[in-house]
């Protein structure tokens, strides 16, 4: 074999992966998984030289309780987004998942405030007018980069989601100017980028002309599986959610900022198996069975190279046994 087909062998190989979209969304996703792991190492670490251990023990509980607001205010469509984005009006999926998650987000959030004094009493400061508008704004805003998220993901843009998380990463310079709000300064500065990220999602989402628009119908298609989806969800994430508020309720600020850490540490093993799973997840849902795909890759198509050879060979040796034998007949 020549030089030029030993490295253009490894190229063609790299060039199917990336006309996969199995394999670029994976790819993306995991990149996009990585960068946030990256973004919230510096977040924590400037934070930790900016606020005190217990601001930074209090505000990992109160980011906690921000993802368990977004855990049960979801109702299941974000993976009904997936599911469904192909088959139905994709206005009507992206309109009705925001408008319904949104809402049952500003009731969450709103609920959680006003019972601080019960769940987290380190958070009494929610129940002020200004801190509680604040933090229903975030949690609105937490919501629909989440929603817009996982359009992108239906859509097969995982380029999209991951420039979604590019904004969001502005919550690392935020961290200056906001220092002088203490515990909310970092909550605040999180705010931020779900606030860029969302805003900026929503403007590619309304480029492509998508009408967003609520429709009942969905609801009712989809309802099976979201409630489904909805109830999976809760039993796999929210104890991790639930423990940082359990920690800081039982150990204080500061073991409730270490044990966050390490939880987050602890979450990178996932980023790889969790990336291929959405993406086999959103292959399925455009019709592509995983049989199929499976035929398809590279490894599958190597083999099929292999076994071609000989197989070409007994043809061909048969075929020449053919012709001998007619030739000895003949004469």
């Amino acid at each position: 074999m020549s030089f030029d087909m030993r490295i253009r062998s490894p190229l063609c190989g790299i060039a199917r992966l990336a006309s996969d979209s199995l394999y670029r969304n994976s790819i993306f996703m995991a990149a996009t998984s990585l960068f946030n792991a990256g973004c919230g190492f510096f977040f924590w670490m400037i934070a930790a030289r900016l606020y005190t251990v217990e601001q930074v023990g209090l505000a990992t509980a109160l980011i906690s309780s921000l993802g368990l607001i977004i855990l049960f205010s979801r109702l299941g469509f974000d993976t009904s987004i997936i599911r469904f984005y192909p088959s139905e009006e994709r206005g009507s999926v992206i309109g009705t998942s925001l408008a319904v998650t949104t809402a049952a987000c500003l009731l969450a959030g709103l609920g959680y405030a006003l019972a601080a004094d019960l769940l987290a009493p380190q958070m009494l400061f929610l129940r002020e007018p200004g801190y509680a508008l604040a933090f229903l704004l975030i949690c609105a805003a937490n919501s629909a980069a989440s929603v817009t998220a996982s359009a992108f993901l239906a859509d097969r843009r995982a380029d999209g989601y991951l420039m979604q998380n590019l904004f969001m990463a502005l919550r690392i310079p935020a961290l200056l100017p906001l220092a002088v709000l203490g515990v909310f300064g970092i909550f605040g500065s999180a705010g931020t980028g779900y606030t860029v990220a969302s805003l900026f999602s929503l403007m590619m989402l309304k480029r492509e002309g998508l009408r967003l628009r609520v429709d009942g119908g969905f609801i009712r298609r989809s309802f099976g599986f979201s409630a489904w989806s909805y109830i999976s969800s809760i039993l796999l994430t929210a104890p991790t959610l639930i423990l940082p508020i359990m920690v800081l309720n039982m150990l204080g600020e500061a073991e409730a900022a270490k044990y966050y850490i390490a939880m987050a540490i602890g979450n990178l093993v996932l980023i790889i198996p969790s990336s291929l799973g959405t993406s086999l997840f959103v292959e399925a849902s455009h019709g592509q069975g995983l049989r199929a795909w499976l035929n398809k890759t590279p490894t599958t198509e190597n083999s099929e190279r292999r076994m071609a050879g000989p197989r070409a060979n007994a043809a061909t040796t048969k075929a020449q046994r053919r012709t001998k034998k007619g030739a000895s007949f003949g004469s």
